[in-house]
């Protein structure tokens, strides 16, 4: 490898709708469990997708036991997954703040919306007592908190403030990408010196009417309402869409120093990464997939890792027509007659598309993966596609020694990021 500058994981915390923790999680994802459903909790007789994957109920009573209500009460949902799954890294880590340089911890956050939906009810209510009119009385009802709620930055911002963590801390948001993007940037400030360690990751919901809504105008959902857990079907050639979904994936991403320090567990390397934009379309990829396998090539010459290397593809693979065959198209590029010895698989076909989150939680499952051995699969694969030619591991996961990963994240607006993560002890 000739890239020696390489970070660490060495705590993940997950909130998805497989589960409330990382084992709950990893146990659910192996298992091939679908976490898609008919929605819960607001209307959906007027939209077109009236199914998607929304994180446990139980989720309310895990945050009034883990944070105060003021900090709950002053936050939206997104932030509330990310409050959540950063301090189950942490716990998993074995991180002991106190005696840690809190000036030398960053925070890193991926996000698509923020608090949109905060933005939106707020709207709402004004609206019902008379908004724009400055004299009306909508003014008396806005939520003081609906902006804080709101603010893109606020999931990483409360994290920092929670914790009393003092290091850099910002959001990245790059749509369906942003959860790559925030590990690129953790990853970056650590090799740069900024930082001995980074809570990284992601958090975002398309699960409310609005967005919901917004995403069927836009037909980008899929439409399998009669049997809504076997809609999500990535690299299928009956495939017709993505799932909306919410949660985050959050971890500690640090120096070899660092966690030799602490003597920590370390899951997997992250050797390097791509980003590069498609300067195409703002929401579909070319379809030659060339703006794809440039990520993927980028991201390998960072990490020093020769194609014929990889082992296995944890694939963007959001169940959409031209994703799909996109995605497929660029592994071959990439990857030429090594890519029909490489697997690859989607998340997405159990949990949906988590927007913000998704590179941020497939990242920390492909570390997960290298740790086991055991590659979680593709569920819902039953007719194969001319087009999506590749070793998908269909339906049931299979067990494999991982040298060398990459973990695919592709986003509206054509932002691309490929994270290269490598096995420990090399």
């Amino acid at each position: 490898m000739a890239n020696r500058e390489y970070s660490v994981v060495t705590g993940i915390g997950l909130v998805t709708a497989l589960g409330l923790s990382k084992e709950e999680n990893w146990s659910n994802f192996c298992a091939g469990k679908s976490g898609v459903h008919t929605v819960r909790g607001f209307d959906v007789s007027r939209h077109k997708t009236k199914f998607a994957s929304q994180v446990p109920e139980e989720f309310s009573a895990h945050l009034k036991a883990n944070f105060p209500r003021a900090l709950i009460r002053r936050s939206s949902r997104v932030t509330h997954f990310a409050l959540a799954a950063a301090k189950m890294a942490m716990e998993d880590g074995g991180l002991d703040l106190d005696s840690c340089d809190r000036d030398r911890i960053g925070v890193v956050v991926g996000c698509g919306g923020g608090g949109i939906g905060d933005v939106i009810e707020g709207a709402h209510r004004a609206s019902q007592r008379g908004y724009p009119d400055p004299n009306g009385g909508w003014i008396e009802e806005l939520e003081p908190l609906t902006t804080i709620r709101a603010m893109i930055n606020a999931s990483p911002a409360q994290i920092s403030i929670h914790f009393d963590i003092r290091g850099p801390a910002f959001v990245v948001s790059t749509a369906c990408a942003s959860g790559a993007y925030a590990m690129a940037q953790a990853h970056d400030l650590l090799r740069l010196g900024k930082a001995d360690m980074v809570l990284v990751g992601g958090t975002d919901t398309s699960v409310d009417c609005f967005l919901l809504a917004g995403a069927g105008k836009l037909e980008t959902l899929s439409l399998l309402n009669d049997a809504p857990e076997r809609a999500s079907r990535p690299f299928d050639r009956n495939r017709d869409g993505f799932v909306a979904s919410e949660g985050a994936g959050m971890m500690i991403l640090e120096t070899p120093e660092s966690a030799r320090r602490r003597g920590a567990h370390v899951y997997a390397r992250m050797l390097g990464y791509g980003l590069t934009s498609e300067a195409f379309h703002i929401t579909a990829p070319n379809p030659n997939g060339e703006g794809m396998a440039r990520t993927m090539r980028v991201a390998l010459e960072d990490a020093g890792v020769a194609p014929s290397e990889v082992d296995y593809i944890n694939a963007h693979g959001t169940s959409t027509t031209l994703n799909d065959a996109c995605e497929t198209k660029a592994i071959r590029q990439v990857l030429a007659e090594h890519a029909d010895r490489v697997w690859v698989s989607s998340l997405k076909s159990m949990i949906g598309h988590t927007i913000g989150a998704a590179g941020a939680i497939e990242c920390a499952i492909t570390a997960l993966s290298i740790d086991e051995g055991i590659i979680p699969p593709t569920i819902n694969y039953e007719t194969p596609d001319p087009e999506c030619d590749l070793d998908y591991v269909p339906n049931v996961a299979r067990e494999k020694k991982i040298k060398y990963a990459l973990s695919n994240s592709f986003g509206f607006g054509g932002h691309n990021g490929t994270i290269v993560c490598g096995s420990h002890g090399d």
